[in-house]
């Protein structure tokens, strides 16, 4: 699931480590680069925009509804710009997220600007379960 370009999951696509196949690439944003690129792979596609007024789990049993026409063994999230509730991650409990930080330092949205504006030396990213903590 991505809500931008989805760069790490066409990387993951195109190297297919251990033989690791997409069932689907999922956005939010009906504009996001990721759906061109996705598509120019043979990858399937949804978009579940979340509508005005939509609350977070509302939106997240859209996602989940859209998910259940495929088989998967895990979603990873990539720059997907939504925080996900215990409603999602209880249908998805093995969910990975990469994050462009070594977390905890640099949490938010802008990690590389912050750690940049920090001045640190050695800087990396995390990839994690997602839990709802």
């Amino acid at each position: 699931m991505a809500s931008n370009r989805g760069r790490n999951l066409m990387h993951l696509a195109d190297r297919a480590p251990g033989g690791a196949e997409f069932s689907v690439v999922l956005t939010n944003d009906a504009d996001a680069p990721v759906l061109e690129k996705a598509e120019t792979r043979d990858i399937p596609t949804e978009t579940v925009v979340r509508e005005d007024g939509e609350s977070r789990r509302d939106h997240e049993r859209r996602v989940l509804d859209a998910l259940s026409g495929y088989a998967f063994d895990f979603v990873c999230l990539d720059g997907y710009m939504r925080i996900l509730s215990d409603t999602f991650l209880e249908e998805a409990p093995t969910t990975l997220n990469v994050h462009p930080s070594l977390l905890p330092s640099f949490p938010g949205t802008d990690a590389w600007g912050d750690a940049l504006d920090a001045g640190v030396a050695v800087t990396g990213c995390t990839v994690h379960v997602v839990t709802d903590a």
